[in-house]
């Protein structure tokens, strides 16, 4: 099978049926009985390597769950350890293998292009008969691909309708499991109240399957008669309260009523407090500007992925590039159109391309397009100008030629 990109991940089911059916709203569950069906993403030997792998790397992202027993100072065991540990009945956990696992990481890549929200993810082995989690819900939407074994799980209701991942905190405020900062919910006192209850579904997932959880949804698994692996692909949402966060925090930068500090003793202030308040949240329904927040949520998102396309290092420059040439977009690269002022940018988290805003149809039209031939770059371009600005976006690592590229 060829690389996988989400839409291969959920068939049967199309892209337009899991975001008006599916997305933020319920689980769904594919069976499919094809037990290779994720082998070019990751199989089950492959596991062995991934562990020594994230050890050596980022020791800290290696957990060992389940029993408190053998998981006593496993932050600093060593691989041999973890493993023993994993015999003796414990599961472990490698957070953020898409950071040194390269199917996964342009699995990620591309669902965080899709979506326009970051995309990581975790791996999961438990041995037969165990558990590596209590009964829980995310924070976060998660995608769960049954690699190898068997997983008996249990889905429950979702106490909390999309509980937030985060809310931005003070100075003089720290994360600390248990405070709940502007009336978070307890995550453990939530669903302690489903212990009673019966769940609404009740599977095996067995390699090749997969199932997507939105967040807030309470659920549990126990592996089966044997070993069971899979990888949850975590999506991280932008929310509308980030949105306003990122709003007001520019807008705060250019208004300096915003700037002041509460009155002093405002802890004990009268009316007067609700009344500036108001006053300050009609302005910044007024002023903010939502296309600015949008653009740097954007933008920061692109910068953080740190990503550098294939080949961009390695690859010589192209000898013939004409009209008939078929160019592609670099695996593991996400591009976006910017409009700045007198210019538009591609961009990307390695650079920029920046032309006069004449090239606006053409960044546009190659910063949508995962491959397209020269010649149909729009715009009004000569046949020059497209082959000059396809050399530009190859040599600067946003483009190659494509390796099945045949001339019409």
């Amino acid at each position: 099978m060829s690389e996988l990109d989400f839409d291969t991940l959920i068939s049967p089911v199309s892209r337009e049926q899991f975001l008006s059916e599916y997305w933020e709203t319920k689980p769904l569950r594919i069976s499919r009985h094809q037990s290779d069906y994720y082998g070019s993403l990751v199989s089950g030997s492959d596991i062995d390597y991934l562990l020594s792998a994230a050890c050596l790397l980022d020791r800290e992202g290696v957990e060992l769950l389940g029993s408190k027993e053998l998981r006593v100072g496993s932050d600093q065991k060593p691989a041999g350890a973890l493993y023993k540990s994993y015999r003796q009945g414990a599961s472990f956990r490698i957070r953020g293998i898409n950071r040194f696992w390269k199917p996964i990481w342009t699995l990620c890549i591309r669902m965080q292009e899709l979506f326009g929200f970051q995309v990581a993810a975790n791996l999961y082995c438990t041995p037969a008969d165990s558990r590596a989690l209590d009964r829980h819900y995310d924070l976060h939407d998660t995608v769960l691909l049954q690699v190898a074994g068997r997983k008996n799980w249990r889905v429950f209701g979702s106490p909390i309708e999309l509980p937030l991942e985060h809310v931005p905190l003070m100075k003089f405020e720290r994360l600390i499991d248990g405070v709940p900062y502007r009336g978070a919910p307890v995550i453990h006192d939530v669903t302690a109240k489903y212990e009673p209850t019966e769940p609404s579904d009740e599977f095996v997932l067995e390699p090749g399957d997969l199932l997507y959880l939105p967040r807030g949804v309470v659920h549990e698994a126990r592996s089966a008669d044997s070993i069971s692996a899979h990888v949850t692909i975590g999506i991280y949402p932008v929310t509308w309260v980030d949105l306003i966060a990122v709003a007001l925090g520019q807008l705060g930068y250019q208004d300096v009523r915003l700037r002041k500090a509460l009155p002093v003793g405002f802890n004990s202030a009268d009316a007067s407090i609700k009344e500036e308040f108001d006053k300050l949240l009609n302005e910044v329904a007024r002023c903010a500007d939502v296309s600015k927040a949008v653009e740097e949520i954007s933008a920061s998102l692109t910068w953080n992925q740190q990503a550098i396309g294939e080949g961009s290092i390695t690859d010589s420059e192209p000898q013939s590039i004409d009209v008939g040439t078929l160019v592609e977009r670099r695996p593991g690269l996400s591009c976006r159109f910017v409009m700045d002022g007198e210019f538009v940018r591609l961009a990307a988290s390695h650079g920029d391309v920046s032309l006069p805003k004449y090239f606006a149809k053409a960044i546009r039209f190659v910063s949508e397009n995962q491959n397209f031939r020269v010649g149909a770059i729009p715009g009004g371009l000569s046949d020059h100008s497209k082959v000059m600005l396809a050399r530009r976006l190859i040599n600067d690592g946003f483009f190659r030629v494509a390796k099945n590229s045949v001339h019409n």
